[in-house]
């Protein structure tokens, strides 16, 4: 036994092929108190991460495999399904993935994420391949790895996943009811919203950019959103940054 570990607080992390590892072993490890996965590889049957990547990804895993037949490891490959095993999954359960993910098409996460037997909250980068490493959303957006870390943090904390959940719902919509006086659009909409940060102490933290330089009113929207979003029960104060 180790004493320094608190057998109740034990959460974990898989990156890229370790998010199917991860995942599986979530699945089978119901003690776990919340798992993140991220550069998610959850297409059944791996195909195109086999086929459609670098040939060199499959010849690896074929060596660490220890199947030397391609044949014999595309028979095994086919097997690799996590489907059957995620509605067993009950502790909260985070996915981190890009939009545009050339090597495990963001669909089946979004599947695997539906079939959960527990929250499974998915961060999105838009317009993201599967590094997360160029798009303007991974320069402008929450650093992942900071975002997991903290996710699991709250988790391990006992903070419920069901609250972050609402509370993120609650944010969507309270930015989505301050328009742009000039386009008939919300500031979400528009992609205005760079960053939201909320503090375990239910501080939020906002940056955002307008329209344009020369937005006529720069001086007054930082505090609409202020006001909107400060009509959310439990907030303590919020700050509007303009970047």
């Amino acid at each position: 036994s180790r004493p320094e570990v608190d057998p109740e607080r034990i959460v974990a992390f898989g990156s890229s092929f370790g998010s199917f590892w991860m995942t599986q072993v979530a699945a089978t490890q119901p003690k776990l108190k919340a798992v993140a996965t991220a550069l998610c590889c959850h297409e059944p049957g791996c195909h195109t991460i086999f086929e459609e990547a670098s040939p060199s990804y499959k010849k690896r895993f074929m060596w660490m495999s220890d199947i030397h037949d391609e044949d014999a490891f595309d028979a095994m490959a086919a097997k690799m399904d996590l489907r059957p095993l995620v509605p067993g999954m009950k502790m909260p359960w985070l996915n981190i993935v890009g939009e545009k993910d050339e090597l495990s098409p963001v669909r089946h996460t979004l599947d695997l994420a539906a079939r959960a037997g527990g929250p499974s909250p998915i961060l999105m980068y838009q317009g993201e391949r599967h590094a997360l490493s160029g798009a303007a959303s991974i320069v402008l957006g929450p650093k992942y790895m900071t975002y997991a870390a903290d996710w699991l943090l709250d988790r391990a904390n006992g903070v419920p996943a069901e609250e972050l959940d609402r509370l993120t719902e609650e944010l969507i919509a309270a930015l989505k009811t301050v328009f742009d006086p000039e386009i008939p659009v919300d500031i979400y909409e528009l992609g205005l919203i760079y960053k939201v940060d909320v503090s375990d102490d239910k501080h939020v933290q906002i940056d955002m950019t307008l329209t344009a330089p020369g937005c006529p009113v720069a001086g007054e929207m930082p505090g609409w959103v202020e006001d909107a979003v400060m009509e959310i029960p439990g907030l303590k104060s919020c700050t509007v940054d303009l970047v």
